[in-house]
């Protein structure tokens, strides 16, 4: 009876290791901002009471959306920001 050899390779434990890494870091992102969101409560009753000034503080000022956005590690660039920028502008025109 021959034993078969059941050796893992090096590459095989480095790949699950990174795919735990990501699994785990995004989980944990999405974790953070939901509850980013959930703390700072609902965006249109803030925004009917402060303005979308008061609206865009809460976010900004809320240290676990920050920590969700470090997790998540997105990559954004000068186009992503002029197009949220844009898109932030036209959602205030519709709604005035």
């Amino acid at each position: 009876m021959t034993m078969l050899s059941t050796t893992v390779s090096p590459g095989f434990w480095a790949a699950t290791g990174m795919i735990a890494a990501v699994v785990l870091s995004s989980t944990t992102g999405e974790v953070l901002t939901a509850s980013a969101m959930k703390s700072i409560g609902d965006l249109d009753e803030i925004r009917a009471q402060s303005g979308l000034k008061g609206a865009i503080r809460a976010v900004v000022t809320c240290p676990r959306f920050y920590a969700g956005v470090v997790f998540l590690n997105e990559n954004v660039d000068r186009r992503r920001w002029t197009a949220a920028a844009l898109v932030c502008i036209g959602v205030y025109f519709l709604a005035h």
